[in-house]
């Protein structure tokens, strides 16, 4: 299967990507069932990527029925090192325009219903033996998974 490096989750209003150039459709299973919409691959000026339409073409799915954990693990499965998710928000302020992009630096997600975290009921795409291992006193913690219970992150590499 096709390894991309960036993958782009696209937002209300972005169904597709015209600028993704060869591309191919990949039907998906996760352990966390499957995501919203067939991926594409593909590569935008030569760089691999791949996309997903969050809410899938014709905004079939409301936003606490994104399976984002399903979205994201199978960004994973092709390799995906770089994620971008593109949404379409309003905005209090005058001085943003309809067009204009802002990167925030904080967020609320407001968001109801749904799972938020990766080790619930299912294998995390961080660490596949935490489902085994949660649970037990951190004496008895399985080896592979000690990175993963760290207070901060081990150095990237």
């Amino acid at each position: 299967m096709t390894k991309a490096l960036v993958g782009i989750i696209g937002g209300s209003g972005l169904y597709q990507m015209d600028a993704l150039e060869n591309a191919q459709e990949h039907v998906m299973d996760t352990p966390f069932g499957v995501p919203s919409d067939v991926l594409v691959t593909g590569s935008v000026h030569g760089v691999p990527a791949v996309f997903l339409a969050r809410h899938a073409r014709g905004h079939r799915l409301l936003p606490f029925e994104v399976p984002y954990r399903a979205n994201i693990h199978a960004m994973k499965q092709l390799g995906v090192r770089y994620l971008v998710s593109v949404s379409a928000v309003g905005s209090l302020r005058e001085g943003f325009k309809p067009l204009d992009m802002v990167l925030p630096d904080q967020f609320i997600d407001l968001t109801k219903r749904r799972d938020n975290t990766f080790s619930a009921r299912a294998r995390s795409p961080m660490c596949p033996w935490r489902s085994r291992c949660a649970p037990p006193p951190p004496e008895s913690w399985h080896a592979r998974c000690a990175a993963c219970w760290k207070p901060t992150p081990p150095a990237m590499g």
